[in-house]
């Protein structure tokens, strides 16, 4: 029988994951015009405030250091191991680096920790933009990292024109979605914005549990039918396991990763859209 996941790592935890060249859509520019109390007001109804209460109620019941790379010792290897899978699974992607129209948007992009790395592997901010429904996780977002375009919006109805975007992504999102039409509907606007021929990061956790729902390659062949994977490289091992590790054995991560493959939670999967 696999393991479960038992404890689910935040989006915005190391463990997990603009266009100045063109016109923002009028979609967008309409968006961040609106930015503040009435957009709040709107998303507070699709549970926004609840996702942050949830957000601080876990923190307060796990500890603020839980997610603190410098003060649990137990993050570490995760985040190492993710941050590697993300990496080579951007492999064939490299040259979007150097596009000079090229485009990128994070689904779910919470305060910019997922775009941040990809600042990291050399993607330039200004190409740069996120989405999520959290004001307060925009607003973070946008002080961290002022040169991308982040702004509230809703994954189910993403505002942004048809085939915008060379690369999507998404980081422990599809994990925290329970409702099968949800998440059908996140990843239809997902590919719909996404350009033929693009590709789509899907970073998730591929056993489910308490509430949680697995994200494994049948599901992803479900959500985007056209779509192929690409790659698919192994990240965290499952969160009781790796941190153990990670806190008291950390020089045998890797080689446990390598030879228990069953004992990977996270997978960092590449996928392209297909040209039909």
């Amino acid at each position: 029988m696999a393991p479960t996941l038992s404890q689910l790592i935040p989006s915005n935890s190391p463990e997990s994951g603009v266009m100045r060249q063109h016109e923002a859509s009028p979609q967008v520019s309409a968006a961040n015009k609106q930015y503040g109390q009435t957009t709040e007001t709107r998303f507070e109804h699709m549970n926004a405030t609840e996702i942050e209460q949830s957000d601080a109620r876990r923190i307060a019941e796990r500890g603020a250091d839980r997610d603190d790379l410098l003060l649990n010792r137990g993050l570490l290897f995760q985040h190492l191991a993710n941050q590697r899978s993300i990496c080579e699974a951007l492999r064939p992607v490299a040259g979007l680096r150097s596009g000079r129209n090229a485009a990128v948007l994070d689904v779910g992009c919470g305060d910019g920790a997922s775009l941040l790395h990809l600042m990291e592997l050399g993607f330039s901010a200004q190409i740069m933009h996120g989405i999520d429904l959290r004001p307060s996780a925009i607003e973070r977002g946008r002080r961290r990292l002022p040169a991308c375009t982040l702004i509230v919006a809703d994954a189910c109805n993403i505002p942004y024109p048809d085939a915008t975007f060379d690369l999507v992504i998404e980081s422990t999102m599809f994990v925290q979605v329970a409702e099968t039409t949800t998440r059908a509907s996140i990843a239809r606007e997902m590919a719909r914005v996404t350009k033929a021929g693009g590709f789509l990061l899907i970073v998730d956790w591929r056993y489910g549990g308490r509430g949680y729902q697995a994200v494994t390659r049948r599901c992803l062949r479900s959500l985007y039918p056209g779509c192929d994977i690409v790659r698919s490289v192994g990240g965290a091992l499952i969160p009781p396991v790796g941190r153990a590790i990670s806190t008291w054995c950390p020089s045998l991560y890797f080689l446990i990763h390598r030879w228990c493959p069953p004992l990977i939670g996270l997978k960092a999967n590449l996928l392209c859209k297909s040209f039909g």
